[in-house]
């Protein structure tokens, strides 16, 4: 009697499978566009980078969001994203240096403020990993789900 370990697939039929899957996703991604891949009920919420940390994480806590981009009125664009390990390292340098900081300073402080901070070399969040230099990207809801492929390939 054999057992499932002695069962070999055809390499045929795992190289038909694989070459019909793709095309399903070919299919899929070239007749449905990026609005297509949002939930109905999803929430969409864009925080501005000059609001207080303390704000943004009530904002998205009370709409049950973990992660939202960021929009620089000053620049008129998206920025960014801020999300769940953001606050948490904000949390972490404030236990670090929050001894100094006023309480008004906690409250204060905005999202442009921690972002500054944690690209400058000398800034207070040195011990973070920097983030990448390059810009966002984003794309209407009305994109092609396979250009947009194409689009973060070529970048």
């Amino acid at each position: 009697m054999m057992g499932e370990a002695d069962v070999t697939v055809p390499r045929m039929a795992v190289n038909e499978e694989l070459i019909v899957s793709r095309r399903r996703l070919s299919d899929y991604l070239s007749t449905h566009k990026a609005y297509d891949l949002l939930p109905q009920s999803g929430k969409v919420l864009a925080l501005d980078v000059n609001l207080p940390v303390k704000q943004a994480f009530h904002i998205l806590y009370e709409q049950g969001i973990s992660v939202a981009p960021l929009w620089d009125f000053d620049a008129g664009s998206f920025v960014g994203i801020i999300t769940a390990m953001d606050f948490i390292l904000i949390l972490k340098e404030l236990q670090n240096w929050g001894s100094s900081m006023s309480q008004e300073e906690h409250e204060t402080r905005t999202i442009a403020y921690w972002k500054k901070m944690k690209s400058q070399p000398s800034g207070m969040l040195d011990c973070i990993e920097k983030q990448s230099t390059k810009p966002l990207i984003y794309v209407s809801a009305h994109f092609g789900n396979f250009e947009f492929l194409k689009v973060e390939l070529w970048l």
